[in-house]
């Protein structure tokens, strides 16, 4: 009964994945079922347990991937339109056949049964000249090339956490610019390893590899002690998450769950179930020093705070027009007064104030000729 539903549960899952067009999400989840399954059928088979809901599941997830297509394999519509109209079978695989001079063309494109979107799309791609946004592997491989290049310009300790929006422009390659993202902001090198490479060093991403290993072997000790249906799971899980980072990057659920898999883990083995108590004695001088630097450290971080609120203030009054623009003038002032090494204030604050100074110059275009000296050296003042 239990198989039955566990199955369902994961096919479910499996094609909500499958809508999503996600080729991380996609990779890691077929690599994680593989893995499920094959261990699901060890067992089975050493306990002598029936392999047909093992099969079922196995023949449902493969039916449903040809029934829904996904980003590398079309469905039953795409094929027989290919078939009707010509074409590869296969477009995501199609350059990698003619490398080996091989086709899943069976025959010839047929324009003539092409809607005119169609015909417009293929003459402009028989052109050269791209239709819709660029391959989202392209231009992954184009971020990962300038991630690379800041790990050889700072291969120690890199540019500093958080900071590859910034430092990858010094180094952009040139063919970013011919991609239909060539203006985007990339904060992130859409890779969790080469991102620590290029922020933090190879000292960054080495400690980040040896964490990893370190949780492997948390979870193979486990599994070596005793068979466990939730760390085995557990730890297929995290693979799936190393799989997706390495196409992406670790976000806040993700990150939590790259902690918390391993910690459930170490919390359910009777080892870490031993209570231990430990006295720590801080002289008077220590106390004092880590008050004080706390309240430091709050008083900076509430500075910064504030400073960000009138900024965030300002920034948002200067988009409402000239009528606006004084009070944005003043919270973006009050900002960079607060916080002096922020050249992002700044730099708003001076575009405020040239807004500013355009506006007041046109309306002392649109002043009559007969306007009184008197009242236009009133209206410069």
């Amino acid at each position: 009964m239990y198989s039955y539903l566990y199955g369902s549960l994961t096919f479910l899952i499996f094609i909500t994945i499958l809508f999503t067009k996600s080729r991380s999400g996609i990779g890691a989840t077929v690599i994680t079922i593989t893995l499920s399954l094959i261990y699901l059928l060890y067992r089975s088979i050493r306990s002598k347990k029936k392999i047909f809901p093992l099969l079922l599941l196995s023949f449902s997830l493969l039916l449903s991937t040809f029934l829904i297509g996904s980003p590398w394999t079309p469905n039953p519509g795409e094929i027989q339109k290919t078939l009707s109209v010509g074409g590869p079978l296969l477009p995501a695989f199609e350059k990698y056949l003619n490398q080996v001079g091989l086709s899943s063309q069976l025959k010839p494109l047929d324009t003539e049964k092409l809607s005119d979107q169609e015909k417009w799309q293929v003459d402009l791609e028989s052109k050269g000249i791209r239709v819709g946004g660029s391959n989202s592997m392209e231009i992954r491989s184009i971020v990962w090339k300038g991630a690379v290049e800041l790990g050889k310009r700072r291969p120690f300790f890199g540019y500093g956490l958080e900071t590859f929006g910034y430092t990858y422009y010094n180094v952009r390659p040139e063919e970013h610019n011919l991609v239909s993202e060539w203006d985007f902001l990339y904060n992130k090198a859409h890779n969790e390893y080469l991102n620590l490479l290029a922020n933090a060093g190879l000292i960054g991403l080495l400690s980040y590899l040896l964490l990893i290993a370190a949780i492997f072997k948390v979870f193979l000790t486990s599994l070596i002690k005793e068979e466990n249906t939730l760390h085995t799971a557990l730890l297929l899980g995290f693979i799936s998450i190393l799989i997706t980072n390495y196409f992406g990057f670790s976000v806040v659920c993700i990150a939590l769950f790259f902690f918390l898999f391993p910690a459930i883990v170490i919390s359910s083995n009777e080892e870490s179930k031993k209570e231990m108590s430990l006295k720590i004695k801080f002289p008077t001088i220590t106390a004092t020093l880590v008050v004080f630097f706390l309240l430091y450290f709050s008083m900076k971080l509430f500075t910064t705070w504030s400073a960000d609120i009138a900024y965030a203030g300002g920034k948002s009054l200067s988009q409402y027009g000239p009528t606006y623009l004084s009070d944005a003038i003043e919270y973006l002032t009050t900002a960079v007064k607060t916080n002096k090494n922020e050249p992002l204030y700044k730099s708003i604050l001076a575009e405020s104030q040239a807004q500013a100074a355009l506006y007041l110059s046109e309306q002392l275009k649109v002043l009559e000729a007969s306007t009184p000296a008197q009242t236009k050296d009133k209206f410069k003042g």
